[in-house]
C-alpha cells in the first residue's frame, strides 16, 4: 500500500495532493457540518442573480390558506425555520432530566474528528496481516490482484473491529450503570423493586418520582440484567485475529527462511562439487579436510543467521499482535467513554441542541440569531418584491406585512391545532407570544380566562407532563387560599 502511494506521488503529484485535499476538506465538511450548511444557506440566499432571494423576489402570488402571506415570503421562513431550536423550557427540561435520571448527564457523542484518525490506525494495522492473508485466499494470484484483495480484507476487518468495538464500549458502560444500582438496590435491602416500568422520553418524567434513584436509572435504562454477549464476541473475535494473523505470519517467515537456507546450503555444496572435480578455477583449492571444514563453517553461519531472523521475526509478530489488541482495547475505551446507556438519552441529547446549549438561556438566544438572521433576509426580500412591483407593475400585492416572528407564531399554532384536532378553542384565547409555552405562561394564560369550561380546555391542549404540573400548581393554590381563608376565619373569631 504504501508502495502505490508513493508511486501515486511520484508520478501525478498534483492529482494525489488534490484527493488528500479533498480529504481533509471531507472530514472538515463532516465535523462542522451544521456550521457549513448554516453558511451555505445565508450565502446561497443573498448571491447575485442566481440566489434564492433573486429568484424569490419574481415570484408575486398570495400562498393559499395563509392571509396577506406571499408565497416567497413563506418559502424563505421555511428555508430558516429548519435552523430553529423547536422547543420549549418544560421539553428542554424533561430531556435534561431525563440524562440527569439515566446516568448520562455530561456525557456526549463521540467526537466526529476522532471517527477517521481510528478507521485509518486501524485499517494500516489490518493491512499489515491482510496482505499475507491474501497470498491464502487468493492463492496463484498476481501480485497486483493480491494487493487489491489484500485492501478489501483489510476493509471488511477494520469496518467489523471498529463498530465491535464501539458497540462492546457501550455495552459495557450500559452494563456498568445497571451494575452500580443493583448494587445499589442491595445496600438499601432490596425492599422496593429495582425495575418497576421503562420510562421514554415521551411520559412526564415525573412519573416514577416515588421510586428512588436507582429504580428511575433502570426504568430509563430499559432493563435490569447486564448482558455481555457483544464484549464476549468482539474478545473471542479480536483474540482469534491476533493469534491467527500471527500463526500465518510465522508460517510465512518459517517458508521464506526454509526456502534462503536451501537456496544457499545448495549453493555451497554445488562450489564444493565443483572444487573437488577441479572446475573451480577462482581460487586455490584447498585440501579435501579443508574443503570440509570450511563448507561445515558456512553452513553453520547459515543456520545462526537463520536462527537469529526468526527470533526476530516472531518477537516482531508477537509485538504486533500486542498492538493490534491494544488498538481495539483502544476503540472499546472510546466506545465506554462516548454514548449514553439509557434508551432515548441520544433522543434527549439531541433535544438540548448535542451539547450546544448549556441551559435554556442559551436555547432562547440561538433562536434570537437565528431569527434575527432571518428578520434581515426577509427585509431584503420584501425591498427587492416591492421594486419588481413597482418596476413591472404586474401586481397590486404588498409585502412587508408579516415577520420571521409572526411566521414561527403562526407555525406553533398550526401544530397545536394538529395535534388536538377535536379540541374546542376557547373563546376568550390570549394573544399568542413568541416564547415557547413553559408552567409560567401556561398559569398566567389560564388566569386570563374568565370561564371555568374555557380554563378546563385549554389545559386539555397542553403537553400531558404539563398538565401535570398544572394541576399540581392550582391545586396547591387552592389548599393555600383554603388555608389563609381558615386562618382569616380564627382570627375573626378571636376578635369577636
Amino acid at each position: 500500500m504504501l508502495e502505490s502511494i508513493k508511486s501515486l506521488f511520484a508520478t501525478a503529484p498534483v492529482m494525489a495532493w488534490s484527493i488528500v485535499w479533498v480529504l481533509v476538506a471531507a472530514v472538515v465538511i463532516a465535523v462542522m457540518w451544521e456550521k457549513v450548511r448554516w453558511w451555505w444557506m445565508n450565502t446561497w440566499m443573498s448571491f447575485p442573480v442566481i440566489g434564492k432571494i433573486a429568484r424569490y423576489a419574481k415570484d408575486t402570488n398570495e400562498a393559499q390558506g395563509h392571509e396577506n402571506w406571499l408565497k416567497s415570503e413563506r418559502a424563505l421562513c421555511m428555508e430558516y425555520k429548519q435552523f430553529v431550536p423547536a422547543m420549549s423550557v418544560h421539553e428542554y427540561n424533561e430531556s435534561v432530566e431525563y440524562l440527569v435520571l439515566a446516568g448520562d448527564n455530561g456525557r456526549r457523542h463521540m467526537p466526529g474528528w476522532l471517527w477517521p484518525i481510528i478507521m485509518l490506525m486501524v485499517f494500516v494495522e489490518a493491512m499489515g496481516f491482510s496482505y499475507v492473508l491474501a497470498g491464502f485466499t487468493i492463492p496463484g494470484a498476481s501480485e497486483n490482484v493480491q494487493q487489491y484483495g489484500a485492501y478489501g480484507i483489510a476493509f471488511l476487518i477494520s469496518g467489523l473491529l471498529i463498530f465491535l468495538t464501539h458497540f462492546s464500549g457501550h455495552e459495557l458502560y450500559r452494563n456498568s450503570k445497571i451494575n452500580e444500582s443493583r448494587s445499589e438496590w442491595q445496600q438499601a435491602g432490596r425492599k422496593r423493586e429495582l425495575k418497576s416500568e421503562t420510562v421514554p422520553l415521551s411520559k412526564p418524567q415525573n412519573i416514577d418520582a416515588d421510586y428512588p434513584e436507582y429504580t428511575r436509572r433502570i426504568n430509563r435504562i430499559g432493563t435490569s440484567v447486564a448482558s455481555y454477549k457483544v464484549s464476549i464476541g468482539t474478545a473471542i473475535l479480536v483474540a482469534l485475529i491476533a493469534i491467527g494473523a500471527t500463526y500465518v505470519r510465522g508460517q510465512v517467515l518459517e517458508k521464506m527462511l526454509t526456502a534462503e537456507v536451501v537456496s544457499q546450503t545448495t549453493k555451497i555444496e554445488s562450489q564444493a562439487a565443483a572444487s573437488s572435480d577441479g572446475l573451480d578455477m577462482s581460487e586455490v583449492s584447498l585440501p579435501a579436510a579443508d574443503q570440509a571444514s570450511d563448507n561445515n563453517a558456512q553452513v553453520k553461519a547459515i543456520d545462526d543467521s537463520t536462527s537469529n531472523d526468526r527470533h526476530g521475526g516472531w518477537v516482531t509478530f508477537i509485538i504486533l499482535a500486542i498492538i493490534f489488541s491494544a488498538l481495539q482495547a483502544l476503540g472499546i475505551y472510546f466506545g465506554f467513554h462516548w454514548g449514553f446507556a439509557g434508551q432515548n438519552s441520544d433522543m434527549a441529547f439531541k433535544a438540548i441542541g448535542s451539547g450546544k446549549f448549556g441551559s435554556y438561556h442559551g436555547v432562547t438566544n440561538y433562536y434570537n440569531y437565528v431569527a434575527d438572521a432571518a428578520q434581515a433576509k426577509m427585509e431584503e426580500l420584501q425591498q427587492r418584491m416591492m421594486e419588481y412591483i413597482s418596476n413591472s407593475g404586474t401586481s397590486s400585492r404588498q409585502a412587508g406585512k408579516h415577520t420571521f416572528r409572526d411566521f414561527m407564531r403562526e407555525e406553533r399554532e398550526i401544530e397545536e391545532a394538529a395535534d388536538k384536532p377535536t379540541v374546542r378553542t376557547p373563546v376568550a384565547t390570549p394573544a399568542a407570544v413568541d416564547a415557547p409555552l413553559d408552567l409560567v405562561t401556561a398559569l398566567r394564560q389560564i388566569e386570563s380566562l374568565g370561564n371555568k369550561d374555557d380554563k378546563k380546555i385549554f389545559i386539555g391542549t397542553l403537553p400531558e407532563s404539563l398538565q401535570l404540573e398544572v394541576k399540581a400548581s392550582l391545586k396547591a393554590a387552592k389548599e393555600n387560599e383554603k388555608a389563609k381563608a381558615a386562618k382569616l376565619d380564627e382570627e375573626l373569631e378571636d376578635l369577636l
